[in-house]
């Protein structure tokens, strides 16, 4: 979702309110062993007007529908070893933080207060979440917290707001974008609040950054001034960006395998948008969903998980 189209989100939640690049490839055998990581992609989706969370398979096969709560689930995010899910849960009065089980059971609330949580990503331990958040009307700051709802930490505080937020999977930085500035652009922290970098530096609008398993690359959009979203690729320590699509449609929220040679991604239409991947060298596209009328987005890509 771009920063526009969230601003829209959050506006009528208002009213209701008032890599080095060879670092992640693999090739032959290996490739098709370390494929055995993927595992589910979780959504939203809009069956009723409002979006639910759902997973299905890198194939496109066994769509199952996690949430039936008529009101907005959305942001899912996999944990670590994919079988939870951390969402976002508009409770009648303000967002807050949930987690599910993959099958759709257990469902708990992870935050229960007047401020608005939004975005969650996962920290590799799987014992802490980031997310970003604020009260109604004002700039939202980056936080962490534990699985209980305790340990509440702020990691920014200044006068924009942080979207987006990904937990790197060896865990010791967290991107997001920013909003309310000129030239939005993606930025990296510690978990701890300090060492903030700057990673991209374009004359578009930056967001929705996903963190490759090595952690050494990012997967992002680009939005130009005329709204046109592309998906591009860049190392995180400095390097030139690669672009991964470039039909006019507009692309939002890459997420990568967990293997890390695929990109999945929102692929907007004439009525609506369904879910794509493609090789992270920009080839082999594959449609996942194949809903033309039915908006389906956020996407994030879970390992398989282990057996017993």
């Amino acid at each position: 979702m771009t920063a526009l189209r969230h601003t829209v989100l959050i506006s009528t939640l208002a009213v209701m309110l008032s890599v080095g690049a060879t670092t992640d490839r693999a090739s032959g055998s290996t490739a098709r062993a370390s494929d055995q990581r993927n595992g589910r992609i979780a959504y939203q989706a809009y069956p009723n007007g409002f979006p639910e969370i759902y997973t299905i398979s890198r194939n496109g096969d066994g769509r199952k529908r996690l949430t039936h709560n008529q009101t907005f689930d959305s942001a899912p995010a996999w944990s670590p070893d994919g079988k939870r899910i951390a969402f976002m849960f508009y409770d009648g009065n303000d967002m807050e933080l949930y987690v599910i089980d993959a099958d759709g059971s257990d469902v708990q609330a992870i935050t229960d207060d007047n401020i608005s949580q939004y975005h969650p990503t996962w920290s590799p331990s799987g014992l802490r979440l980031a997310f970003v958040g604020g009260p109604a009307g004002e700039d939202f700051d980056l936080f962490t917290m534990r699985l209980d709802g305790g340990g509440l930490r702020q990691l920014t505080d200044n006068n924009r707001t942080e979207l987006h937020p990904d937990w790197s999977p060896i865990g010791n930085r967290i991107a997001f974008d920013v909003v309310g500035v000129l030239d939005p652009d993606i930025f990296t922290i510690k978990a701890d609040g300090s060492g903030l970098q700057k990673v991209t530096h374009n004359r578009t609008l930056d967001q929705d950054p996903s963190f490759s398993p090595s952690g050494r690359q990012i997967t992002y959009t680009a939005c130009n001034q005329k709204d046109e979203c592309q998906v591009f690729t860049k190392p995180i320590s400095g390097g030139k960006r690669r672009q991964l699509t470039y039909n006019r449609a507009a692309h939002y929220g890459p997420t990568w395998s967990p293997n890390g040679q695929r990109i999945a991604y929102q692929q907007d239409g004439e009525r609506g948008s369904d879910l794509f991947s493609k090789r992270i060298d920009g080839n082999d596209r594959r449609r996942i969903t194949h809903s033309p009328a039915f908006t389906e987005e956020n996407p994030d890509w879970a390992v398989r998980p282990t057996v017993g």
